[in-house]
């Protein structure tokens, strides 16, 4: 795979490569952090120690092909939704989750960052969650979108105020921290390219652009999309080939080894089709719908406003649209998390 990109060094005055923010916690984050955490205690609890398998009433099964994994915010619980039929099925605690290479799940747990394996009672804690610590920097109290690298050696995630954290995914150590101190720019969405290099968007100035980390994750690299700018929350195809993201109004896909070649796949909502996730098999993107176009409403209505993920084919462009059939009575301003995969 080749991409281009502009280099630059990760580095602020004092000559250090990060940043710490000092001042107060963001009450919006706080009260949407609170509501989330609430809502996964209700399932499974741990001992505090990274690396321990903690007993839960569940076992997860083995995850199985033609398969949507979200989370729900209503109960904290990973769901699985058959992509043929539709029917939901409640799986374990957790949100956000991501499946490795070797069929496990990865999920933001109310224990903190936690792995899944099918057929093990429990679960094992990868990064324990530190209740109380939110501030810029901190990497031990949000786990929002892992995703796990493809030689299995660590796991990326969102922390709190756009930081992007990577930790050792079997000792749990911090390996790298991507941090500005500022609650508006930052970083987000990261995922991993075949070679296990980490891609994410830098948000500045109210615009996105793609970045990679080099492989000590010391420097950033700006990415060439060529004529497609700001674009939001983007993924990598497991064969390197093809970039995908949403921004000026489309799902583009976009030649890695060429970024002038793209392709307009399916025409979104700038800002409510979010986090473009392709299937594990590369056949499938789908997409996070966040708000309800018309009023930007992010309550979850009956009527089939609000959160749902979308998916599509590329190829047909044929698409269908999915929700917990346990949320079509609610309301709650955050119905699924960021995070989900399909097997």
């Amino acid at each position: 795979m080749s991409i281009r990109r502009t280099e630059r060094t990760l580095c602020d005055p004092s000559g250090g490569r990060l940043r710490r923010y000092t001042g107060g916690i963001c009450p919006i984050y706080l009260i949407g952090l609170i509501l989330t955490i609430a809502a996964m205690l209700l399932g499974g609890c741990d001992d505090g120690t990274t690396g321990n398998v903690v007993p839960e009433p569940i076992i997860l099964g083995a995850l199985r092909p033609g398969t949507l994994y979200v989370g729900s915010k209503f109960d904290g619980r990973v769901h699985a939704i058959d992509l043929a039929t539709g029917a939901d099925s409640t799986l374990v605690s957790g949100t956000d989750p991501t499946i490795t290479a070797e069929g496990t799940l990865v999920v933001d747990h109310s224990a903190g960052l936690v792995e899944y394996t099918p057929g093990v009672e429990g679960y094992r804690v990868i990064v324990p969650r530190v209740i109380g610590k939110s501030a810029a920097g901190s990497s031990d109290d949000t786990f929002r979108t892992p995703r796990v690298s493809p030689n299995g050696s660590w796991v990326a995630y969102v922390g709190d105020f756009h930081d992007v954290h990577v930790v050792d995914r079997w000792s749990g150590e911090l390996v790298a921290s991507f941090s500005t101190g500022d609650r508006f720019t930052g970083h987000a969405r990261p995922v991993w390219t075949p070679e296990s290099l980490l891609m994410m968007s830098e948000v500045s100035d109210n615009a996105y652009r793609l970045v990679m980390a080099s492989e000590d994750f010391g420097t950033l690299t700006t990415i060439d999309t060529g004529p497609l700018v700001d674009l939001q929350g983007a993924d990598i195809s497991r064969d390197g080939s093809a970039i995908v993201a949403t921004g000026w109004g489309f799902l583009v896909s976009i030649d890695t080894e060429e970024p002038s070649l793209y392709t307009d796949i399916k025409e979104v909502y700038d800002h409510h089709d979010v986090y473009p996730t392709w299937s594990h098999d590369g056949t499938l993107i789908g997409r996070l719908r966040t708000t309800y176009p018309v009023d930007n409403s992010p309550w979850f209505h009956s009527d089939g406003r609000g959160y749902a993920v979308i998916v599509c084919d590329p190829v047909t462009k044929e698409e269908r649209t999915y929700r917990l059939a346990s949320d079509l009575e609610r309301t709650h301003p955050y119905g699924l998390s960021q995070g989900f995969a399909i097997r």
